[in-house]
């Protein structure tokens, strides 16, 4: 590449949408949902070549440094960044633009999901390589923009202007950016055709990064200038979304299209889609059997754990060894409620 840049693997979150499945202990980045392999181990086999080894650090919190030095035993120790505690991506994109900022105030940062399932490694990883390139040329941050599939109201929207020129792939002027819009609005969106999906990647050079958040979200600035303070300072900043904090304000970005398949597998039908299916359209990560069932899904932790659904349709069962949560596939997005019901 002609900048190596530095690598940073956001995994933290607590991944309510997939409990039981995906736990605060365990979410849903070390989680060996497809082929024995966790998300996490998924992305960084990604980025093998972009940059050396020592190039990539996990950003994680203190309660995950065991779990993320479990999952990959391989990677150094102090390649494991922990934020002392949750503070939303706002924090974590300041801490560690002010840790790459001084070490090399050029160097290039490309901060990506954990937990984002990409099978078409070549186009994905062109992309970064091009949103690298700009990140330089340009002088402004850069993010990789999916092209919108349905009206989501989980994701934010990069509304795109005139074409940026380009050696590879395609770039467009980033000209707005919603974070989460209602159904009505994503309707719109979709409609309008120069919308696409935020996949929360970013890619940046340090002092560009560090300018754009001093003046758009001031609050963050001692994190730049005292990175090494973080134990401290981490909990007398704001617990916003970098999304919300810096990029809905930002008036002037660039939008590298990713053409390669994305999913965030942040529900329980969309991790379904990435399952085997029978001739009845049910679904199961290997531990269910199904009697005249049609559309069901069923996934276990736990292998040896036989679960049969029959005479069912558009059944849920997601199973741990302490928990099991049966419902109507349609009924999913509501266990974060169920969660919080059940702690009151």
């Amino acid at each position: 590449m002609p900048h190596q840049p530095t690598f940073f693997i956001l995994a933290g979150g607590r991944g309510e949408r997939l409990w039981p499945l995906s736990t605060a202990t365990q979410p849903k980045p070390f989680l060996p949902l497809f082929e024995s392999k966790t998300l996490i181990e998924r992305t960084l086999e990604r980025i093998q070549g972009l940059t050396p080894p020592d190039r990539i650090f996990i950003v994680t919190t203190q309660s995950l440094r065991e779990v993320v030095a479990r999952t990959l035993p391989h990677l150094p120790q102090t390649q494991i960044l922990c934020e002392p505690q949750a503070r939303n991506t706002a924090a974590a994109m300041a801490w560690i633009c002010g840790l790459l900022r001084k070490r090399c105030a050029e160097g290039i940062g490309v901060v990506l999901p954990a937990d984002h399932l990409i099978h078409d490694t070549a186009t994905f990883q062109e992309a970064i390589q091009t949103a690298c390139t700009l990140a330089k040329t340009r002088r402004q941050i850069v993010t990789l923009g999916i092209h919108p599939t349905r009206p989501a109201t989980e994701y934010g929207y990069i509304a795109c202007g005139k074409s940026v020129a380009t050696e590879t792939g395609s770039a467009k002027e980033g000209v707005g950016f919603t974070e989460k819009p209602d159904s009505s609005t994503a309707k719109t969106y979709l409609n309008a055709g120069n919308f696409l999906w935020n996949a929360g990647m970013f890619i940046w050079q340090a002092d560009v990064l560090d300018a754009q958040i001093r003046s758009l979200a001031p609050a963050f600035s001692p994190l730049l200038d005292n990175p090494e303070a973080v134990e401290t300072l981490y909990n007398t900043v704001p617990a916003i979304a970098f999304d919300y904090a810096v990029m809905e304000p930002c008036d002037a970005f660039t939008v590298v299209e990713g053409t390669f398949d994305w999913d965030d597998v942040g529900s329980y039908p969309a991790l379904a889609r990435h399952l085997p299916e029978d001739e009845m359209h049910n679904r199961t990560n290997g531990v269910g059997h199904f009697e005249q069932a049609e559309r069901c899904i069923v996934l276990s932790t736990t292998p040896q754990h036989k679960v049969i659904v029959a005479h069912m349709a558009d059944l849920l069962v997601a199973q741990t060894p302490t928990v099991t949560v049966i419902c109507p596939t349609s009924e999913a997005h509501r266990i974060p409620q169920w969660i919080a019901d059940d702690t009151k």
